[in-house]
């Protein structure tokens, strides 16, 4: 967040109020939930007034205020703004499965998976593609796969090839794993499955079916 700084000169008395009204732009950041803005993270998040009382030269008990005869040495406070936050969100990232519905036994298949950056400033630079080992299918390629940078708003997609090598009929698919991060802070993300027409099926495992 970017601040300015504002100066008013204005003469106030003992029965003076005031208000402030301010706007603020949030930046998500890459991962959920993240205070953006906060007095104990950020020094600056704060709202500074400088100020002096002023009296009148004869020190009436009206205390009536004049900007002539500084009566006291300027004041600074400063009134600490409240941490803001992000609405929680799972992550900015989204991906989907999408299998081919039949599959013939020792011929190879193609798996289409989508990713897309849904962040609207952040280019999305650590991701990764894993695959579970399977005694039913042999993997058409590596079974790491390191996804491009992702600007905010791109899509991504890659075709996994696959040959069915076990038995016939409804076989559950190894899991594609979509990982964010790198080291400790690396997270599993949500690939959701989507069906023949279009719709969303499960997130996490999928089934072919396995025509001799």
């Amino acid at each position: 967040m970017s601040h300015s700084s504002i100066g008013l000169m204005i003469d106030w008395n003992e029965g003076t109020v005031y208000s402030l009204a301010t706007k603020f732009a949030l930046v998500p950041s890459r991962r959920p939930s993240t205070t953006i803005l906060g007095p104990s993270t950020d020094p600056s998040a704060f709202i500074v007034i400088k100020w002096r009382r002023y009296v009148s030269p004869n020190f009436q008990f009206t205390r009536q205020l004049t900007s002539s005869n500084p009566s006291s040495s300027l004041t600074t406070t400063s009134l600490p703004i409240p941490p803001l936050l992000l609405p929680p969100q799972d992550s900015f990232i989204t991906a989907h499965l999408t299998p081919s519905p039949t599959a013939r036994l020792n011929y190879p298949t193609t798996i289409s998976l989508s990713i897309s950056n849904a962040h609207p400033s952040a280019t999305a630079t650590q991701l990764a593609i894993t695959i579970d080992p399977s005694s039913d299918f042999i993997w058409q390629g590596p079974k790491s796969v390191h996804v491009p940078p992702l600007a905010p708003g791109q899509r991504w997609g890659v075709g996994l090839e696959v040959v069915p090598s076990g038995s016939t009929g409804t076989v559950e698919l190894p899991k594609v794993r979509l990982w964010e991060g790198e080291g400790d802070e690396r997270e599993e993300l949500d690939v959701v499955v989507i069906g023949r027409g279009g719709e969303r099926v499960e997130i996490g495992g999928a089934s072919i079916l396995v025509l001799p």
